[in-house]
C-alpha cells in the first residue's frame, strides 16, 4: 500500500492552507491523505468533569471541523483523519516514516504559528531524512495565493541530486515550467587595492553557468516535457531564491542535516526561504 501525504493540523489558518494543499496533492498523486492533530496528552479532572467534557468537546473541533472542509472540496479523496493524544515532534516524526510528504503550515516573516511554534518546525527540520517536508503559508491581507500554474523553482546546488528529482517529478506532474536557480560567489580576487577584471569575472560566469547545465542534462532527458529556465548568478542563495519564487507555485529547496552539540538543524538557506517565500516551500533531505 503506498504511503499517504500526511498534514499536521492544529486549527490555524496556516494548517488550514496545509490541508488544502496537501488534499490537492494527494488527489494529483492518486494517495490517500492523512490528516493529524496532536492534542496534549489529558489530565485528570476528577471532580470537574463538566471541565473534563468541555475540554474533549473543544479537542474535537479541529479534526471535525477539518475533516468536514476536506470531504467538501475532495469527496472522492481517500481521507483518514486522526487526533493523537503527545507532543507534536514526536508524533510527527514517528507519522512521517510511513509517509510520500508531510505537510505543514508556516506564517513566514511575522513569527512561526501551529506546528512551527518552538522547536518543533526546526526537530522537524534538522533531524527527518525523509520524506520531504512542504510549509505552506495561509495568505496574510492583500497578499495573493500562490499561482496554482506558477512555474516549480529549485535552489540547485552540487551533488544534491534529490532536490532535482522532486522538482522536475513535480513539474511534469503539474504540467508547469520549470526554473532552475544555482547561485555563487564571485571571485574573490582582491589584494592591494586590486579586483577581478571583467575577463576574469565574466569566465567564472560562464563556468558557473555551464556547470548548471551540467547539472540539469540528466534530468532534462529523463523529463523531455518539462520546460526548463536556467538561471545562474551571483548574491545571497536567501535573495535570489526569495526573487525567484515570487509568482512561482512551488519552491524546492535541498537540505542536509548539520549535528550540532544540541542536536541537529537545516541550513541558513531553508530557514531564510520559510521565512521569506510567499508560496509552498518543499524541503528536500539529501545526502
Amino acid at each position: 500500500m503506498p504511503f499517504p501525504v500526511t498534514v499536521g493540523v492544529d486549527g490555524s489558518p496556516q494548517s488550514l492552507a496545509a490541508a488544502d494543499w496537501g488534499a490537492q496533492e494527494a488527489e494529483l498523486r492518486g494517495l490517500p491523505l492523512r490528516v493529524i492533530n496532536v492534542w496534549p496528552k489529558p489530565f485528570p479532572l476528577p471532580e470537574a468533569p463538566e471541565a473534563r467534557q468541555a475540554l474533549e468537546h473543544w479537542g474535537q473541533r479541529v479534526p471535525r471541523e477539518t475533516e468536514a472542509r476536506l470531504r467538501s472540496g475532495h469527496p472522492a479523496l481517500e481521507l483518514t483523519v486522526e487526533q493523537i493524544d503527545g507532543e507534536p515532534e514526536p508524533v510527527l516524526s514517528a507519522a512521517a516514516k510511513e509517509s510520500t510528504l508531510l505537510v505543514l503550515g508556516s506564517q513566514g516573516l511575522s513569527g512561526t504559528a501551529g506546528y512551527l511554534v518552538g522547536s518543533t518546525g526546526h526537530l522537524l527540520l534538522g533531524e527527518l531524512k525523509e520524506p520531504p517536508l512542504v510549509f505552506v503559508r495561509s495568505p496574510g491581507k492583500g497578499q495573493r495565493a500562490p499561482a496554482p500554474d506558477g512555474p516549480v523553482v529549485v535552489g540547485v546546488a552540487k551533488g544534491a541530486d534529490e532536490p532535482l528529482e522532486f522538482a522536475f517529478e513535480a513539474a511534469a506532474r503539474h504540467d508547469c515550467p520549470l526554473r532552475a536557480v544555482h547561485v555563487w560567489r564571485s571571485p574573490g580576487y582582491f589584494g592591494f587595492g586590486l579586483v577581478a577584471g571583467d575577463s576574469l569575472t565574466g569566465d567564472h560566469a560562464q563556468r558557473e553557468a555551464a556547470a548548471l547545465t551540467e547539472a540539469l542534462r540528466p534530468w532534462r532527458e529523463r523529463y523531455r516535457t518539462v520546460e526548463v529556465v536556467e538561471d545562474s548568478a551571483p548574491g545571497r542563495p536567501v535573495d535570489l531564491l526569495t526573487d525567484a519564487a515570487q509568482g512561482a507555485s512551488l519552491l524546492v529547496v535541498g537540505h542536509r542535516s548539520r549535528h550540532f552539540p544540541l542536536g541537529a538543524r537545516a541550513g541558513s538557506v531553508t530557514y531564510g526561504v520559510l521565512h521569506h517565500v510567499p508560496v509552498p516551500v518543499a524541503v528536500v533531505p539529501h545526502r
